[in-house]
């Protein structure tokens, strides 16, 4: 990738962008001094659920994470055993994550991590944390590829909605409140006075809707906003600084699975 960039000649490269944070700083370095486009790999930022999801934000109401619950576990292919379920196969989810963050790393990390059949973690389980001005924001990640079957489903719950993706059989749901701050104090003073509420339906509160969902190709629209980057100039989608804070991210992870204890930032 140094060669490259070095050239002048811009690369997308396969996500993670390197094996560990050094040689990603390295290649974060040499593409900012370099006037090629860089852009990593991860894949999922272009699975169609993900793109409705952000659609369907941007074009209503905003929902400000709070609570991120992430499942992504498959069986045991066989293929990339030299390296650990976390840059394996969590690296997807860290990039969503950090992505719904704001590109910000956690300020704390604590994980755990079982060696099963390879010499590196087969399952993981990371607690990631961020301090905000709106409060604490946090996301637990299970990754194993040690499964009898495949799922990769996410959950975003924010102080304004909610939101169900599921990767795998590119389906999404969310759910915003439809009542108005006013109906939502009538019934907290109705709750303070202990008033029966079980006849209330829930689903007049809230809205229901099912994420609209395109029948694009993920590597299809990956390459095309590379290619797109490349002609225009424009930032690409997963650029170098991003590539990079997941592969640090995710060395953070192993290390918490290593020392057993919680990672905080100034130790990164």
């Amino acid at each position: 990738a140094e060669s490259l960039l070095g050239a002048d000649v811009s690369c997308l490269i396969e996500k993670p962008l390197a094996g560990d944070a050094a040689s990603a700083r390295a290649i974060k370095d040499r593409a900012e001094r370099s006037g090629a486009v860089l852009m990593v790999g991860h894949i999922e930022r272009f699975n169609p659920v993900l793109r409705a999801m952000q659609a369907s934000t941007a074009n209503g109401l905003e929902i400000t994470p709070r609570f991120i619950q992430v499942h992504r576990v498959s069986p045991m292919t066989f293929r990339s055993v030299d390296v650990g379920v976390v840059m394996d196969m969590m690296i997807h989810d860290l990039d969503v994550v950090l992505m719904l963050m704001g590109g910000r790393e956690p300020d704390r990390i604590r994980a755990a991590g079982v060696s099963v059949i390879t010499s590196h973690e087969d399952i993981c389980n990371a607690w990631l944390e961020w301090d905000t001005p709106r409060g604490k924001c946090v996301a637990n990640i299970s990754a194993s590829r040690l499964a009898l079957k495949t799922e990769r489903v996410a959950r975003i719950t924010g102080e304004n909605g909610y939101i169900k993706i599921d990767y795998a059989t590119k389906n999404g749901t969310i759910i915003r409140r439809r009542a108005n701050e006013l109906q939502m104090d009538e019934i907290r003073e109705q709750l303070r006075k202990g008033t029966d509420l079980t006849t209330l339906n829930w689903h007049e509160l809230v809205n229901v809707e099912p994420l609209v969902i395109d029948d694009a190709e993920p590597i299809t629209m990956e390459i095309k906003s590379f290619l797109n980057a490349v002609r225009t100039g424009d930032r690409p989608a997963i650029d170098a600084e991003a590539g990079f804070a997941n592969v640090r991210t995710a060395e953070r992870i192993v290390k918490a699975i290593r020392e057993g204890q919680s990672i905080p930032a100034a130790a990164r």
